[in-house]
């Protein structure tokens, strides 16, 4: 059975509020102006606002008895895939696409 205990830092993501939608619009719009460190910043606040998201998915395979390591990386892998070629346009939560690059990396 996979061990759930999270690094410290992201027991701090998944005790903060998920962005709102406007909130995660206005960090897309941003995140597709800016280049650099800054918009390493704003995919690390997105994706971390969402680690309970990754947790529920990672859960859905302990089954396998893969380490929890190893299937979260690979789900983060996913949801910067996901994080990264989104399009804020189009009108949808990036939960919905994160899904189908989260089980992809999984």
């Amino acid at each position: 059975m996979a061990d759930f205990r999270l690094p410290l830092s992201m027991q701090r993501w998944a005790a903060l509020p998920l962005l709102s939608r406007e909130q995660e619009y206005a960090l897309f719009v941003e995140y597709r102006v800016v280049i650099g460190a800054r918009q390493q910043q704003i995919e690390a606040e997105v994706i971390g606002r969402n680690i309970r998201f990754v947790l529920r998915k990672i859960r859905a395979y302990e089954h396998l008895n893969v380490p929890f390591d190893d299937l979260l990386q690979e789900a983060l892998i996913g949801m910067t895939r996901a994080m990264r070629k989104f399009d804020h346009r189009r009108g949808i939560r990036r939960a919905r696409r994160g899904v189908q690059f989260c089980h992809a990396g999984l």
